[in-house]
């Protein structure tokens, strides 16, 4: 049972980190490159790894946070709305993405993948999923742990898949949501769904040039 709680909180690590992903890859179809630093947890830097263009820095104390940034100061200003948009929900969007992977697989592995009905009946199984294992976790929080690691007695292999799905949807809908986070230099600073709003729409000045959640 231990190594199976284990793995629930590297994935959850893990889907922290293709959140971070998300962030610095979507802002580069609308030709933003400036966001290449990824930072996982709080505190001084204690490890940088360089995978190609980005650096994926570790700190001290690496609690399931992240947030990333450039190498040099960003000038914000100087992005349309399409861009603002990808770097504030390239996040999101990329656990959304790997959600739907997640249960899709689950939905047919007890569906015929070339059967037309079960194609279209796929779309409203994911969306309830989701939904439904996101608010699962705000009812239950760590005290769900228990059922997660009953669940796997009957989806067998597939429990990881589960695990992915859960977690990214919460993810997702956690960030989607409009939620002050804290305040900071006198300004308050919003969950991913905020920044989109009052910092990519509204353009209010509620996130700092130097990063995005």
């Amino acid at each position: 049972m231990m190594g199976d709680i284990l793995v629930i909180i590297g994935i959850f690590y893990l889907s922290v980190l293709i959140h971070e992903i998300g962030h610095c890859v979507m802002p580069r179809l609308a030709g933003v490159k400036e966001f290449n630093n990824i930072y996982l947890g709080i505190g001084n830097e204690l490890y940088r790894l360089q995978v190609g263009n980005f650096n994926i820095v570790m700190n001290r104390f690496l609690v399931p946070f992240g947030y990333v940034g450039g190498k040099e100061k960003i000038n914000y200003d100087s992005f349309n709305v399409l861009q603002r948009a990808l770097i504030h929900l390239g996040g999101i969007i990329f656990n959304l993405a790997i959600a739907i992977i997640a249960f899709g697989v689950i939905y047919y592995s007890s569906y015929d993948f070339l059967l037309i009905g079960s194609f279209a009946s796929l779309i409203p199984y994911i969306f309830k999923s989701v939904v439904y294992s996101s608010l699962w976790v705000f009812q239950n929080g760590f005290e769900g742990v228990t059922a997660l690691l009953n669940a796997k007695n009957n989806l067998g292999i597939y429990f990881y898949f589960y695990i992915f799905g859960i977690i990214n949807s919460f993810i997702f809908i956690f960030n989607t949501i409009p939620i002050p986070m804290m305040i900071k230099n006198g300004k308050i600073l919003f969950n991913d769904g905020g920044q989109f709003i009052f910092k990519g729409l509204l353009n209010k000045g509620t996130a700092s040039s130097k990063g995005c959640r």
